[in-house]
């Protein structure tokens, strides 16, 4: 195998005529004979948590079913998402990523972790009611290193306007 390049954050490369997909992290892209594997190089990331807060025009049991079901989640999240207990199996573009569910709370959190994240690392999303103007409001944690934050947070705002779109309040 040899390297033929580095991938960081949210991007589609052709290798070969096959499409890689690299979801928040960096990776080394190793290519063989007619397999692309995907190396961790920073195993011990520098990931710090941040918080984005978005305002819904849903109801929290709609939005949750949005956020938990292959259904909604492949409506503005993925192409397609299947649930086997509790690892959730995203793809992009052919491309499969796992994350396991390690929190849920229905109509209120669901938290998941990537399959090659550091124990500390999650992703999150936090459903509240307003109780002073009653909107939906949806946090959403992630974690990124420095570097990448602005890149992250650009991802989720996009993938949030889908979502937006997806509930008939764009």
């Amino acid at each position: 195998m040899v390297t033929n390049g580095l991938c960081k954050g949210y991007i589609t490369l052709t290798q070969n005529g096959h499409y890689v997909f690299c979801f928040l992290k960096n990776y080394t892209i190793l290519a063989g004979e007619q397999q692309i594997a995907l190396f961790n190089p920073y195993p011990m990331s520098n990931s710090k948590p941040f918080k984005l807060e978005y305002i819904i025009k849903s109801s929290p049991t709609i939005l949750y079913s949005f956020l938990t079901t292959p259904a909604g989640l492949s409506q503005w999240f993925a192409d397609s998402v299947d649930i086997n207990g509790d690892i959730y199996t995203f793809v992009w573009n052919g491309v499969s990523e796992e994350a396991e569910l390690l929190e849920d709370i229905e109509n209120e959190l669901v938290r998941f972790r990537w399959e090659y994240a550091d124990e500390h690392e999650y992703f999150e999303f936090s459903i509240e009611l307003s109780e002073v103007t009653g909107d939906t409001i949806l946090y959403i944690t992630d974690f990124a290193e420095e570097s990448d934050r602005r890149d992250q947070e650009i991802l989720w705002d996009s993938q949030i306007a889908n979502l937006k779109k997806r509930l008939g309040g764009a």
